[in-house]
């Protein structure tokens, strides 16, 4: 009995340092400064990265098209775009310019992972860096510029920053409520406070060498991005992150498309949760804040699975102990202020701010994604993109390629 009494006060306690973690990412990135990029365009020797741009489509043909036309106006002349068009009509494809590479499948894949390794295997030429992008994304044409100061100072890998496409629903706006979170503390702050970035599934660039190496043999089904931040991180190198590289993610919209979207998400963090405890470890007695910090945010459970158990420990401990109560009280209140300072921080809409109000609906969904989880080991579950957007609908200016 004092056994189980001793296993749960230790959950406890794990669970209330993650209602603290932001606060202390907050205080540690304010005693570093990040090291100044050059204001050039193309790094310090003036040459620009030869990179090649990976587009995984499965069964959404429509939705690529502005995708690519938004990497076709990138103010940037070096690289060189590949759609993987799985299970896609490309029939509805009719890119004329030269940068832009079909690649069609003979069969089903089915992977993003195998995807992005059918597009390396038909490259036209030697890349130095790849660039992943889901085929709902779409491109601010500075990005590939942005990117590009990264990779000649040196950084192997870098995330751009994933805002908004579409703020059309409540779901939309809490979706990407979420993502101003992420962005802030587990890519901003983690980066700033001498650790790395967390990977987004796109946006995301690769020194094509590290890639290869990282990958080598491995066969990775579901959250691949999980699996090469662990390994990036594990080998000693910092994911750098940018925020003027600007990619646009859709948020999901309705109800079913959250439950599907985040099983497969939840799936992805219960299998590889546990490379978390090696890289802290490994932290530890290299005394390197890269691998201490990147193994704290790997082993924090999503968001609401902790603030849940945050408020069943509030409740159970009314009848135990009136102090360990107003200790949850507090704690609870505090993730609330960061949660909402990120947002405050990353520049949320009104309309953002408003839906906040439906979060419990938001909330409802997640929990029906955790009862579903089971499914994502059985089938590949995809999710549905609606939103025919072209870059100047974001923008609000026309944009003409060099």
């Amino acid at each position: 009995m004092q056994a189980l009494y001793a296993i749960f006060l230790l959950f406890q306690a794990y669970i209330s340092f993650q209602l603290i973690l932001p606060l202390m990412l907050i205080v540690l990135s304010a005693f570093r400064k990040l090291k100044k990029l050059p204001s050039q365009d193309f790094g310090r020797d003036g040459s620009e990265t030869d990179f090649a741009v990976i587009i995984t489509a499965y069964k959404e043909a429509d939705i690529v098209v502005p995708l690519v036309d938004s990497l076709i106006k990138q103010k940037y002349t070096k690289y060189t775009v590949y759609v993987v068009a799985d299970e896609c009509d490309t029939s509805k494809f009719n890119f004329t310019n030269d940068k832009v590479k079909v690649l069609k499948p003979d069969g089903k894949i089915g992977s993003k992972f195998k995807s992005i390794l059918y597009a390396i295997k038909n490259f036209t030429h030697e890349h130095e860096a790849l660039v992943i992008f889901d085929a709902d994304n779409l491109v601010h044409p500075e990005f590939l510029r942005v990117m590009n100061r990264y990779f000649k100072e040196g950084y192997k890998a870098v995330q751009g920053i994933r805002l908004p496409k579409n703020l059309d629903t409540d779901n939309a706006r809490l979706d990407a409520a979420g993502d101003m979170f992420y962005n802030y503390y587990d890519r901003r702050l983690c980066f700033k406070a001498g650790s790395s970035s967390a990977l987004a599934g796109s946006g995301m660039g690769f020194d094509l060498n590290l890639y290869g190496k990282l990958l080598k043999n491995k066969i990775i089904v579901g959250g691949f991005d999980k699996v090469l931040q662990a390994e990036i991180v594990m080998m000693g190198y910092r994911i750098a992150f940018a925020p003027a590289a600007v990619v646009y993610d859709e948020k999901v919209s309705k109800g079913a498309q959250v439950v599907k979207q985040r099983t497969r998400w939840l799936n992805s963090w219960f299998k590889y949760f546990l490379k978390g405890f090696v890289i802290l470890g490994t932290g530890f007695v290299k005394f390197d804040i890269n691998r201490v910090l990147f193994g704290i945010m790997l082993i924090r459970p999503p968001l609401f699975i902790f603030t849940g158990f945050s408020v069943f420990f509030l409740i159970v401990n009314v009848f135990i102990s009136p102090l360990i109560t107003l200790y949850w009280s507090i704690l609870l209140i505090l993730f609330a202020l960061s949660f909402l300072f990120s947002m405050k921080q990353e520049k949320a809409d009104s309309e953002i701010w408003k839906s906040m109000i439906k979060m419990p609906v938001f909330v409802f969904y997640l929990f029906l994604s955790l009862a579903r989880i089971r499914r994502a080991n059985k089938k590949f579950l995809e999710t549905e993109h609606t939103k025919l957007m072209y870059i100047e609908d974001i923008t609000g200016k026309e944009i003409i390629s060099d």
